[in-house]
């Protein structure tokens, strides 16, 4: 080979041009030009390179990738969709809970009563409820990521929801009601807990079967979008190996 170079090289320039000629052909697989009634041709072109096993290999992973960045986003994005719902539902809550006090403390003021005294028991009141609702969000927070919930419906599922209303309700009022005021309040946290029963237990437990009933919704639906693009991929490799046996 390299007696055939040094031949080529001893006709300079011709024999440089040619040997140029002769890489480019090694690696293009050919080319050709054409001058007025002239027309020189080297190698082929039509010669098809062939998709090597290590080509394939990197086309799947490539397929693998896009499809994992797509599950890792959804399942990313479940529990804060879910809980984006729960904090609207915990503001409704606490805004109907807070007119409510405030309705209770005209019902029962007195004309003795300050003016600055009562605004003072409804900010300790608004503090309380405030950091209940936090205490609430962090136990919804860690149902959403128990596994099985979403798989109930009809009665299991109405009566699961039920008693987590009826449990986040005892966790709330439990800890409003070690830190409420017992001596000189307007409303008593006795008057505060019958009011709540007997006028507003039943908006709460709506709102509590509106949240679960949107975050089994939610897990459906991701589940659903997970499914698709697992079948997406085995078309997609399935189309992509048969194009290869057919070629």
């Amino acid at each position: 080979m390299l007696n055939v170079i040094g031949m080529i090289l001893s006709n300079w320039p011709i024999g440089i041009a040619i040997l140029i000629a002769v890489i480019l052909v090694s690696i293009f697989g050919g080319f050709g030009f054409k001058g007025g009634l002239t027309s020189v041709r080297i190698g082929g072109f039509s010669r098809k390179r062939k998709r090597s096993c290590g080509d394939c290999v990197l086309m799947m992973m490539g397929k693998r990738e896009i499809s994992d960045n797509k599950r890792d986003f959804i399942q990313r994005n479940i529990l804060k969709d879910q809980m984006n719902f729960v904090e609207q539902k915990l503001i409704q809550v606490q805004t109907d809970l807070l007119s409510s006090y405030r309705q209770t403390l005209k019902t029962h003021r007195t004309i003795e009563d300050d003016p600055a005294e009562e605004t003072k028991q409804y900010r300790l009141y608004q503090g309380l409820l405030s950091n209940s609702l936090c205490t609430v969000k962090d136990e919804i927070r860690r149902s959403f990521k128990e596994n099985g919930f979403e798989e109930l419906s009809g009665s299991e599922f109405s009566n699961y929801v039920k008693n987590k209303a009826q449990a986040l309700y005892a966790m709330a009022s439990t800890h409003i009601g070690d830190q409420y005021p017992y001596e000189k309040m307007i409303v008593s946290w006795e008057i505060r807990q019958q009011d709540i029963s007997t006028n507003y237990i039943h908006k709460i437990e709506d709102a509590c079967f509106e949240v679960f009933q949107h975050a089994k919704d939610i897990k459906r639906y991701a589940r659903i979008q997970l499914d698709k693009i697992n079948d997406d991929l085995v078309g997609e490799i399935n189309d992509f190996v048969q194009r290869n046996e057919d070629n």
